[in-house]
C-alpha cells in the first residue's frame, strides 16, 4: 500500500468508532498491521469483513484489525499477511455512505476468541490509529 494509492482518509467519530475509513484509487485493500487471518464473515453494519490478528507496534500488545466493506476477500482463517498486502477489494457492503458507494474500513479491536463476532474497541486505539494514518501519509506503510 502507498500513499498514490489513497484517495482520502477520514478518522472515524461517529460513536466514538475505532478507526479509520480509507479510499483507494485502484480499490485494493491494503493491511495496515502484519498477522494471521481469525476470521472471514459477514454482518449488516460491516458487511463482508475480514479479522486480523495482530500485535500493535506501540504496545506490543495482541489487536484484532476489522477490515469492513469489502467487495471480496482474498484470505481464509489462517491465512498470514504482511502489511501492505492486499487484503481485499474495497466494495459497498453493509452500510456505506460515500460519493462511489465504496468504502475501506479499518477498525482496531480487543482480541477476542476466533468466531466471537465482538466489536469491542481496542483500549490503545487511538494512538494506534495516529500511528496507522501518520505511516498512510508518510508513505511508510
Amino acid at each position: 500500500m502507498t500513499t498514490s494509492n489513497i484517495q482520502s482518509i477520514e478518522l472515524e467519530t461517529r460513536k466514538g468508532q475505532p478507526g479509520v475509513d480509507l479510499w483507494f484509487a485502484d480499490k485494493q485493500f491494503g493491511a495496515v498491521l502484519p498477522g494471521v487471518v481469525k476470521d472471514v464473515d459477514y454482518e449488516p453494519g460491516y458487511g463482508n469483513y475480514m479479522v486480523v490478528e495482530s500485535i500493535d507496534p506501540l504496545t506490543q500488545q495482541k489487536v484484532d484489525v476489522l477490515y469492513g466493506h469489502l467487495n471480496q476477500s482474498y484470505f481464509k482463517p489462517g491465512d498470514k499477511i504482511t502489511a501492505g498486502t492486499a487484503v481485499g477489494k474495497q466494495g459497498g457492503t453493509g452500510n456505506v455512505v460515500s460519493a462511489d458507494k465504496t468504502i475501506a474500513s479499518v477498525d482496531f479491536l480487543a482480541p477476542a476468541p476466533r468466531g466471537s463476532k465482538s466489536k469491542t474497541p481496542y483500549r490503545n486505539f487511538i494512538p494506534l490509529r495516529k500511528w496507522v494514518v501518520d505511516g498512510i501519509k508518510a508513505g511508510t506503510l
